[in-house]
């Protein structure tokens, strides 16, 4: 893959990641000259057409999230059998790793990160988007110490693609709700779960359950109370305590409703760890189990009560035997009506599902009220024919022969999709129109070009419609964009007999660049420039680049009549590069003309320039790529 260039602009640089679904490559986008990393799909997965058709349903609609805990996705795109999503470039490490480092984390340490992934939720939620795969390995820290949750869209596509655990799955098993474990139906309150066992993880050094295989492990998220967090880590406030274990109720009913419920309570924690949190008590709810003394307590009984059943008994025989025989003809009358009553309605009446479509959620519920039907939402999407907040599809179909009681899952529809209008100003207008144009609802982009004498050429300055304004599928967004100054030209000073500092300080003035500086045999001192690429006096717009050759000092020796070299004798040339600065590293690579390569390495652009000594005779050109692109050609005389 390495030097393979996807989508005619993704250039594969290096491998920087593996997981059990993908290969993740940093490479260089060509267009917007910007590193990004491109996650490729394994092998396996290349065949299963409906994993793919999710996959990309899913990762285009992650590409709408825009927010700064969530790493950013690009693009998406298949070049022959290859899959692949383009996203923001994120250094740091995974939060996995920084917890093995360190253990359990200060509890305000925690507690900020927790507020950052939260965050990401509610974001993510508000745009009908959830996880579904939420665990330190998909949560980065940056050198900045901000956090960034990737992989949104991307784990539904894989849970829907198959529900066997496996060893690859192991890492999510621990941090999986009990609805996700049972394959029940998820929501944001799943998210919620896995965020309340990162935390956990977090507060203790530990995970609340572990097992020898992913099944196990889920079995235990199911059907096991974790150990208090306390009881590990008596620093942990009992405020943070509640909140872990809030989120980390086995009934989604128990948990935070939504991300903002909770990133609430964090926030209000953060700030007073003596806070009150208000936690739903489950055996309001629930089977409660009666302890042994209670039991106890229940047996003992007054001793007046215990003497007046006494004297009933003594004084009325009969009457207790009739009362005993009234109990338990009520008791089997009420058996027998809860034995025909279930066979009634739990014994499974085959009736016709009744059609709620087109219906508001609402306006079916009304419906189906005084039936023995239930509705179950499974899904909200987009939807171009059916209003917002209506049913779109329905299963068990309208006039399905079923038991009841049933309950319908049904599609809700979100109304016809819309394209978003962010804030694009001071943005390079070519990113921005890319990402506009390149969206799904064919929006266009015109830009409108104004002179500016603050903003840099190539920035946007204003924008119409404004942030937030939602627009249909081809409409247009307007860019205003700066061509910067309306700037005179220059003219090119004469630098030759400078030294290079004196030679830098003049161009300088003239608002130009200096460029690559090359070295040559001369009786100048070194450092004396010889020779410049642009004459002097030569009118050129301002911050026009010049190179330079430079005397390497070396004093001739031989008379001017020196005799002509010997026929294939070779000399010595400096050639010196200067290294771009708009990124980190570079592939130098310098070849000749047949493209013979006489010198490649990757060097770190902070070195600044880099000296190449060439040996050759009569004239030669080379030509120098900077990771492969070709920058520049070179005339050596030897």
């Amino acid at each position: 893959m390495i030097g393979t260039i996807l989508g005619g602009r993704y250039e594969i640089l290096e491998k920087i990641g593996m997981g059990g679904m993908a290969i993740v490559y940093k490479a260089r986008c060509r267009l917007l000259n910007r590193y990004v990393a491109v996650k490729v799909l394994r092998s396996e997965y290349k065949e299963d057409q409906e994993f793919i058709r999710r996959f990309n349903i899913e990762s285009q609609a992650a590409a709408s999230l825009s927010h700064q805990n969530i790493v950013s996705i690009y693009d998406v795109g298949q070049q022959g059998d290859i899959h692949y999503i383009v996203m923001e470039l994120v250094e740091g490490q995974t939060l996995k790793e920084y917890i093995a480092q360190k253990g359990a984390l200060y509890w305000k340490e925690a507690l900020s990160i927790s507020m950052q992934i939260c965050s990401a939720l509610q974001h993510a939620h508000s745009k009908h988007i959830i996880h579904r795969d939420i665990k330190p390995q998909n949560i980065i820290i940056t050198k900045d110490h901000i956090i960034k949750v990737m992989d949104f869209g991307i784990a539904r596509a894989i849970n829907s693609s198959t529900t066997t655990f496996t060893t690859a799955a192991m890492g999510s098993a621990h941090y999986i709700s009990p609805e996700q474990a049972r394959g029940g139906y998820t929501d944001q309150r799943s998210d919620i779960y896995s965020l309340g066992v990162v935390m956990y993880e977090m507060f203790t050094g530990v995970l609340p359950f572990d097992g020898d295989s992913p099944i196990a492990v889920a079995m235990q998220h199911l059907e096991k109370k974790p150990v208090a967090p306390t009881l590990i880590n008596k620093d942990i406030p009992k405020s943070v305590e509640k909140i872990i274990m809030k989120a980390m109720s086995k009934e989604q009913r128990l948990r935070y409703e939504s991300a903002e419920q909770m990133l609430a309570d964090i926030k209000k924690v953060y700030v007073d760890p003596e806070s009150e949190i208000k936690v739903e008590d489950a055996d309001a709810f629930t089977t409660r189990k009666i302890d042994v003394e209670e039991i106890k307590n229940r047996e003992i009984e007054k001793p007046e009560v215990m003497e007046n059943r006494k004297t009933i008994k003594k004084k009325n025989p009969d009457t207790t035997a009739r009362v005993l025989a009234v109990i338990l003809s009520l008791v089997i009358v009420v058996i027998l009506g809860i034995f025909f009553a279930n066979s009634l309605t739990k014994g499974g009446q085959t009736v016709e599902t009744p059609k709620i479509l087109n219906m508001t959620v609402e306006e079916a519920e009304e419906e189906l009220k005084d039936s023995q039907f239930s509705i179950l939402i499974t899904q909200e999407i987009n939807d171009d024919t059916v209003p917002k907040g209506r049913i779109i599809s329905q299963s068990p179909k309208p006039g399905e022969k079923v038991k009841t009681p049933k309950e319908i899952e049904v599609v809700v529809s979100l109304g016809e999709k819309v394209f978003e209008v962010a804030d694009y100003t001071g943005k390079d207008y070519r990113e921005v129109v890319y990402d506009v144009e390149n969206s799904d609802l064919s929006i266009n982009c015109e830009v409108i070009e104004e002179e500016s004498e603050t903003i840099p050429s190539g920035i946007v300055i204003r924008q119409f419609p404004q942030e937030g304004a939602t627009l249909k599928k081809g409409g247009k967004v307007i860019l205003y964009v700066s061509k910067g100054k309306d700037e005179e030209p220059v003219l090119v000073p004469y630098l030759i007999g400078m030294t290079l500092d004196k030679a830098k300080e003049e161009l300088e003035k003239f608002s130009l660049v200096l460029g690559q500086t090359s070295y040559q045999e001369s009786d100048k001192p070194k450092n004396t420039v010889i020779s410049q690429s642009h004459s002097p006096n030569e009118s050129v717009e301002p911050r026009t680049v010049i190179d330079l050759v430079l005397s390497d000092g070396k004093q001739q020796t031989e008379p001017v009549n020196t005799p002509t070299p010997t026929p294939g004798a070779t000399k010595q040339y400096t050639l010196d590069i200067l290294l771009p600065r708009d990124r980190e590293k570079v592939a130098l690579k310098v070849t000749d003309e047949e493209g013979e390569i006489l010198y490649e390495k990757t060097h770190n652009t902070s070195e600044g320039t880099v000296s190449l000594k060439i040996r050759g005779s009569g004239n030669k050109k080379v030509r120098i790529y900077f990771d492969n692109t070709l920058v520049d050609t070179k005339e050596i005389k030897f």
